[in-house]
């Protein structure tokens, strides 16, 4: 790399150029939420396209420099690849004769995600996570099937409303499920034709509730717990390369002196 890559890529990849991005994103969201007014639209219409082209324009002119500097390295980074992705959702929503792919412009939002390291770490997080809770999903189908079944069976006669068939059984254990309306709204009167109703209901909450969701927290922070330890590991042999340069620098000065 050139001295000319080296200045670009120290430009392009530096902590300002990065904050001014994430500041351009900010502004891109708010311009795009304020174009949902149809008053502020109307009286500001010139101003939210050119604000919305100028963001895009700053966008596309970051990511040219990136793929300028880094070539085709550029999409071995799955955030680089991210971020292709949207610019280029974004240029194809702007460049479309078609209102209905203005909507990609959205997307833009979601460059946040790639430029604010915490977020990256969250979000990959999420994703590790996402095959460990692949056997959960699995657990809470089989509970949410063994308590539609025993719902269904012994309430549905009485409130066919709630529970008249498997799939309305099961939309209204979601709804207990997420508290809505849950107590007052579904049980009690169940209760008041079958005092004991609630035993069912609530070994329901517990297991599918705070059972599945503990489960849930605790491999999202087993896997934050592993991004932790390896960029740990990441620093430290970063340290270790610098350290080792520094004193190769040393003995080559030490050499020349002699």
């Amino acid at each position: 790399m050139n001295k000319v890559n080296e200045k670009i890529a120290s430009f392009v990849y530096g902590k300002v150029f990065n904050q001014f991005i994430l500041l351009i994103i900010i502004v891109n969201a708010i311009v795009l939420g304020l174009d949902t007014n149809p008053k502020f639209s109307a009286i500001f219409s010139d101003l939210i396209y050119w604000s919305n082209e100028i963001c895009l324009g700053i966008f596309t002119i970051e990511l040219i420099l990136k793929l300028y500097v880094s070539k085709l390295k550029f999409f071995k980074n799955g955030w680089n690849l991210f971020d292709f992705l949207i610019v280029s959702a974004s240029l194809f929503a702007e460049s479309s004769i078609l209102s209905v792919f203005r909507i990609f412009r959205l997307l833009r939002v979601l460059r946040i995600i790639s430029v604010v390291p915490k977020m990256q770490r969250i979000s990959t997080a999420l994703i590790n996570s996402i095959k460990p809770m692949l056997g959960v999903a699995v657990l809470l189908g089989i509970v949410y099937y063994v308590y539609a079944v025993l719902i269904t069976n012994l309430y549905g006669a009485d409130f066919p409303e709630w529970f008249g068939s498997f799939s309305e059984t099961c939309y209204t254990l979601f709804q207990i499920m997420t508290f809505e309306s849950w107590s007052m709204g579904i049980v009690r009167p169940i209760m008041e034709k079958d005092p004991n109703a609630w035993a069912v209901f609530i070994s329901f909450i517990i297991i599918a509730t705070y059972v599945v969701l503990n489960l849930v927290i605790g491999i999202i922070v087993d896997s934050l717990n592993e991004i932790k330890s390896d960029n740990s590991e990441e620093q430290l042999h970063h340290q270790i390369h610098n350290l080792e340069k520094q004193l190769a620098e040393i003995k080559a000065l030490l050499l020349k002196q002699k």
